[in-house]
Order: structure tokens, then sequence, then C-alpha cells
């Protein structure tokens, strides 16, 4: 049996185990309309075995790879109606991943943070949270958008996320500590705590994971809910390649040998 079904069948099992009250028991989110035979979860776990195989694209994985292992999975769907429909259920697919972050160390209250560039449409160890903005806007517009979501920690930047102003309204709005390494001229320089340096290594480990494995700078998407899609899709996976991994007391970060 061909090692992608192998990855689907695994992926769908913990989706499943995180997805209750989300689905109906077929695995559909609730709508309108007749019930899809292919559910959503399956739609959502043959995306994540996709791209933890490093098949970037939809012609390939439906032409070629998906060929041994068509009779495991009878009621597979078109490759046209696949990526329709995981855009439909990039959401579903984004609360999934969230609830799998949390139950991996939804306790923790340090956090990194930083930024990725990806190329965009043509025509630590968990992701806690993460969003997509235009390559013009500065790193730190994003600090804006986390105090709704963390309060009472502590964020680890680099030099990109350095600001007073920005440090002190996180901390009286949120309670929530920024540190980031001084720059070399910057008054009152103090050299970098040693765990909060190690800590930011990590970030950079997952960044070259996403770039290297799930291929995340790579983009044939036509459109910005395609990129979003695929986005989704590639860091959910990662989350649950190290999921895998926490619940085999195996180090998270070792996603490539996740399954052996």
């Amino acid at each position: 049996m061909c090692n992608l079904y192998t990855k689907f069948v695994k992926f769908l099992e913990i989706c499943k185990e995180f997805s209750e009250d989300l689905v109906t028991e077929a695995g559909n989110v609730r709508r309108p309309g007749p019930v899809p035979r292919f559910s959503d979860l399956e739609v959502i776990a043959l995306s994540m075995a996709a791209e933890a195989e490093e098949i970037d694209s939809e012609n390939w994985l439906f032409e070629a790879k998906l060929k041994d292992c068509r009779s495991s999975i009878p009621n597979l769907i078109s490759r046209r109606q696949f990526n329709d429909r995981r855009k439909v259920v990039s959401g579903l697919c984004e609360q999934i991943r969230s609830r799998i972050a949390n139950h991996i160390d939804g306790g923790e209250d340090y956090f990194c943070i930083d930024s990725k560039p990806i190329e965009v449409c043509r025509v630590s160890r968990v992701i806690h949270s993460y969003d997509l903005s235009k390559a013009s806007v500065h790193d730190i517009n994003y600090l804006n958008d986390i105090k709704p979501l963390y309060h009472d920690c502590s964020i680890f930047g680099d030099k990109g996320y350095i600001g007073a102003e920005i440090q002190l309204d996180l901390f009286e709005t949120a309670n929530i500590r920024l540190e980031c390494p001084y720059r070399l001229n910057q008054k009152n320089w103090k050299p970098t705590f040693i765990p909060f340096a190690k800590a930011r290594k990590r970030v950079e480990t997952i960044f070259s994971q996403l770039t290297d494995q799930f291929l995340v700078i790579r983009n044939y998407a036509k459109e910005t809910c395609g990129l979003f899609a695929r986005i989704v899709g590639k860091v959910s996976a990662m989350t649950v390649l190290q999921y895998i991994n926490y619940i085999n007391n195996k180090p998270i970060g070792r996603i490539k040998y996740a399954l052996i």
C-alpha cells in the first residue's frame, strides 16, 4: 500500500479525534444540500498527507501519486472538486490545527514571533497562530493582532519587533512582555539572554522545515483564497506530525521521521 495512503489514514484518524462538535458523524460541516460521500475531514486529511509527502502539484497528486491507492479510497473526488472543497474547508482545518497545538502545549506562557516571506499568487515548538499580509507591511504591525489572542505571557521577537511604544501598549492592555534583542547602537544595550536566543533558533528551524519539507515558498495558487488554503494545509500538516511525535514521546521537531 502506498505511503501516501498510510499517511492519509493517520491524518484522518487525528482529524476525527480533534473535530468533535465541529462536524457530523459522517465528517462533514453542517450545511444544507446533499451530503458528500468524500467527507470534509477526508479532504483535509488528503491535503495534509499530500503536503507531508512534499507534493505541491494537484495534477501530480491525482494523476500519479493516487493511482496506486484509488481502490482503497472508493469515494475519491476529482482534482477540480478537491481544489474547490479544500478552499471551503480551510477554516475547519485551521480550527483542528489550533486544537492540536493547544493540546500539545496549551499551558505555555512563552511564545516566539517572526515573519516569513512567501511568494504570492501567480496571475518553538508549535505554531499557535499565524497571519498573511503584504510584503510592504512591517512586521511590527502584526503585534496589534495578537492582543485579543494572548495575555499574561512573554513573546520573543527579533530586532524587527523593537518598539518602546508597542512594548508598553502590549504590557498595559494584555500583560504581554515583548522581549527583543538590543541593537548594538541602542541605548542601554544589554547582551541577549541565552535561553531567549535558544528559543529564537527554534523559529528558524520551523521556517527551514516549512521551506524544505513543505515547500511553502513554492506556490501555484491562482487566487488569494487558494493561497490561504495551501498555507493552512502546510502548517496543519506540520502540526499533526508534531502531535504524532508528542504522543509517541519523541522530540516534536523531528517531523520527517514522525510516521516511521
